[in-house]
């Protein structure tokens, strides 16, 4: 099986790609899905990532799948609201231990019992800011947005398959099952790089209309979400 072959159907994303995407650094993204070293009373000990990740390194590279990429944003949102990545790591551990998948955060599952499983994992942890986030209706609700807002779709086995980064009203979709998971304008099938791109050559939306047989909106949303990884 070549190179290639081997990440169709899972899409394939930088660092730089998902910390833009999901507002998180490199580094983050690296600890969270590889691990870290530390000194602790003149011993070195090795922290496991969260989570292990789809896809091996390429030419020394880390690249990540999109289940990979859904599952930081659920660890992003929970860092976000001040939950610490021990907690993190006990809520991952005992939702992959119930529900036997790689990706627990990425299961409709999840959606439907999760503040359950936060609670449970709260107690057990012990710890403050689970405690208080479970406690705190609106942080779980901001938490469980992507899910009620309709940004995923579930294939037959229940893990997300589709995701509208911006909502499903702005156009944009990520599938790893075309284009390797880029996002595209979902009615043409083109990436939205790519319509960004011919729009800074050109700055002619109409230009961009003619070429690609578009509608302004996509265009409008194609720059819209590109303009996030051009600053």
């Amino acid at each position: 099986m070549n190179q290639e072959n081997k990440y169709l159907g899972k899409g394939v994303y930088s660092l730089p790609f998902a910390a833009k995407l999901l507002s998180l650094t490199p580094a983050q993204i690296k600890r969270y899905v590889s691990g870290y070293s530390y000194g602790y009373q003149g011993t070195d000990r090795k922290m496991n990532a969260i989570f292990n990740r789809d896809l091996t390194r390429i030419d020394g590279r880390i690249f990540l799948s999109f289940l990979d990429l859904i599952e930081l944003k659920f660890i992003a949102a929970f860092r976000q609201h001040g939950v610490s990545t021990r907690a993190i790591r006990i809520a991952a551990e005992n939702v992959h231990s119930i529900y036997k998948i790689q990706h627990p955060f990425c299961t409709r599952k999840f959606m439907t019992d999760g503040r359950t499983i936060l609670t449970d994992v709260a107690v057990e942890s012990n710890d403050p800011e689970l405690l208080d986030l479970v406690k705190e209706q609106y942080a779980v609700a901001a938490i469980f947005k992507p899910y009620l807002h309709g940004e995923f779709e579930f294939e037959d086995d229940e893990l997300i398959n589709r995701w509208w980064p911006n909502g499903k009203d702005n156009l944009v979709l990520m599938d790893p099952k075309r284009c390797f998971g880029q996002p595209i304008i979902d009615s043409i099938s083109v990436p939205s790089e790519t319509l960004f791109a011919a729009f800074r050559a050109e700055d002619s939306i109409e230009a961009i209309i003619e070429w690609f047989g578009c509608r302004k909106e996509e265009v409008e949303a194609a720059i819209k979400f590109e303009l996030k990884f051009a600053a």
